[in-house]
């Protein structure tokens, strides 16, 4: 890549202060290769029943060189801290990584960017994280009728000789984006889901241009999601918060909760969260 298009790439992580974070940096350092250099800015969203492991996360933070931070100890809103992380970027474009995942395949970000420089189209290039297949008629007449098309992976492409899959959404999962596009949707209302937000804003501008995945279909996924735990770790997390909060026993007040963080559905057309 050419020194004078970027010599500095911006990271961006939202954490609710979890220790998955280690794993996902040592596993981005490890594979995701760059001629220059990562400034990670990172938000942390200090959940209650996470506090006990703050000390050890900001200590490693101090290890590895990220001081560009911000505790947040009062109400926990996904919205909030996605606003803050896009305020703070500054560079041409970023690397939107969370903080609960590792990569699977080495990612060469010099010819990424490259790519975003030559192609002023491309806005966002994201990693799947499973093996992606044409999807069935079936499948895509069934998410047409609940207005959901969005959600699938679209048609197999090549993007000046790279294979590329159109994507439909603007994803959170690990992506390359381009700052300028991300910017002219923040910030996002408080108390929605942010993913959703940008998504049917970007489709209501753009369409689905500019939107890709890497690689083509059937290929290995490049990224894994270690923040789902399996269904026995599940129940029993989940025992364990209704032991601390009785009234979690409903699943009303678990969709609540979850809400309460992640936000409610937007509706584009309406310009307001939708009501469950």
């Amino acid at each position: 890549m050419n020194n004078s298009i970027l010599r500095k790439l911006d990271v961006i992580v939202t954490s609710i202060c979890r220790p998955h974070f280690y794993t996902t940096y040592r596993s981005f350092k490890e594979n995701v290769t760059y001629s220059g250099e990562f400034h990670f800015i990172i938000h942390i969203d200090v959940l209650k029943k996470n506090r006990r492991n703050l000390p050890a996360l900001l200590n490693f933070l101090k290890t590895i060189g990220v001081a560009d931070y911000h505790i947040n100890f009062g109400e926990n809103d996904f919205a909030n801290a996605i606003n803050y992380v896009y305020r703070k970027i500054k560079t041409p474009f970023y690397f939107h990584l969370e903080d609960d995942w590792i990569f699977k395949r080495k990612v060469d970000l010099d010819f990424l960017l490259n790519i975003f420089a030559r192609i002023p189209y491309i806005n966002q290039i994201r990693f799947s994280k499973e093996k992606l297949i044409p999807i069935p008629e079936s499948v895509i007449k069934k998410y047409k009728a609940k207005n959901e098309l969005h959600l699938l992976p679209g048609e197999q492409v090549k993007v000046n000789g790279i294979d590329m899959i159109v994507s439909q959404m603007w994803s959170f999962n690990p992506h390359l984006g381009r700052t300028a596009i991300l910017k002219e949707f923040y910030p996002v209302p408080k108390g929605i889901n942010p993913e959703e937000y940008m998504t049917k804003r970007y489709l209501a501008r753009y369409g689905s241009n500019g939107l890709y995945i890497f690689g083509k279909y059937y290929d290995e996924p490049y990224v894994k999601d270690i923040g789902r735990k399996n269904w026995i770790l599940t129940k029993f997390t989940k025992l364990i918060e209704i032991c601390h909060d009785p009234s979690l026993i409903r699943k009303s007040e678990r969709i609540k909760k979850e809400y309460k963080y992640r936000g409610r559905p937007y509706d584009i057309n309406n310009n307001r969260p939708l009501e469950k």
